[in-house]
């Protein structure tokens, strides 16, 4: 039931709040403008439509998750993600920048995950520690770039994430984790 309150009231603080930022966004003019080299769109879309998700996402984890000191290096790694993003919206940030904050995140997020396994198993085959952490740096650093490569095509990005929070949440149900279960609601 505490999964259904969460998913609902997160639906309500989204639809509610949307309009204000968009509305926002448009009179800061903080927006992609139409090019007609690579989009498609003819009027100015307003940028940063994910701090809306991130706001969701970290309200509703910190209010129902009550472990904190948990998630410190979650919540750290996806705050350096949102602020090079809002710097890259705002002024536009060098990649190479963007890929440090990358893989401060990735270490981070490697960080909160490490006591939680031992090894990393690949395609059946048990991976050295040190191999498997570079491999999944690897990993986060391409899935954050996948995402926002993705970004560029309307509902493109929202379908996969739904279809990736659907198989997480059926990883976060198979184990009982609850954090898991939070993040997808």
């Amino acid at each position: 039931m505490l999964y259904l309150v969460i998913a609902f009231a997160s639906l309500l603080f989204t639809i509610f709040f949307t309009p204000y930022l968009i509305n926002y966004l448009l009179k800061s003019k903080i927006v992609d403008q139409p090019d007609s080299k690579r989009k498609i769109h003819t009027t100015p879309i307003p940028r940063m439509g994910g701090l809306i998700i991130y706001l969701v996402v970290i309200i509703f984890v910190l209010s129902f998750f009550h472990d904190h000191n948990e998630l410190k290096y979650f919540v750290y790694g996806s705050f350096i993600l949102l602020f090079v993003g809002i710097l890259d919206d705002i002024l536009g940030v060098n990649w190479s920048v963007k890929l440090l904050a990358q893989v401060v995140t990735a270490a981070l997020l490697i960080v909160y995950l490490s006591p939680k396994f031992t090894t990393i198993i690949l395609f059946g085959i048990t991976l050295p520690y040190a191999v498997g952490i570079i491999i999944l740096m690897l990993f986060i650093i391409g899935t954050i770039n996948a995402f926002n490569l993705m970004d560029g095509l309307d509902g493109l990005a929202s379908s996969i994430s739904l279809m990736a929070i659907l198989v997480s949440f059926l990883v976060g149900i198979s184990y009982n984790n609850v954090f898991v279960l939070i993040l997808c609601f």
